[in-house]
């Protein structure tokens, strides 16, 4: 859930839920995120990876988060990370209404029952990549980070925010 909403970078091993735990807890969402919701909606599902402990989350939780950001975004001022969040929120709730649509036609019809296991695995990942292109960024990281040395600019976070 975290890598999939941009809350841990692609090439960080953090898999906890930590990061996702911490957005659940900031103050500035928590408006949206606890609207009309217990103080226990967002509490983890204790899982092991082996002997290690980790996070684990109902799947409907996906979607209350997505739309808890998307309200956020449109109501308040936030902090780069969590525009990226936003974004990545925005991407996933377009992207489960499409398949959603397509497998309750599916439904419907019947259809279910012919198409291939992995049909609707395959329409999500396209859509979702689809959506994704919109939000790519112009050049990697490693251009940027060339360019800070070049210019003799430390490449720290609070510069890389203000990079074009």
């Amino acid at each position: 859930m975290q890598r999939a909403l941009g809350m841990v970078d692609e090439n960080e091993t953090q898999s906890s839920g930590k990061r996702l735990q911490r957005h659940l807890e900031q103050e500035s969402l928590s408006p949206y995120l606890y609207d009309g919701k217990n103080k226990n909606h967002y509490d983890p599902i204790i899982c092991y990876e082996g002997r290690k402990k980790i996070n684990g989350y109902r799947a409907e939780l996906l979607i209350d988060i997505c739309i808890a950001f998307k309200k956020a975004k449109e109501n308040i001022a936030l902090s780069p990370r969590q525009k990226i969040v936003a974004d990545s929120c925005e991407i996933v709730l377009m992207a489960f209404a499409k398949v959603g649509i397509i497998a309750t036609i599916d439904e419907a019809t019947g259809y279910q029952y012919t198409r291939h296991e992995a049909a609707i695995r395959a329409i999500l990942k396209r859509i979702i990549s689809d959506e994704i292109l919109a939000y790519e960024q112009q050049f990697p990281l490693s251009t940027y980070k060339e360019l800070f040395r070049l210019w003799n600019v430390p490449f720290t976070e609070k510069n890389i925010k203000r990079k074009p």
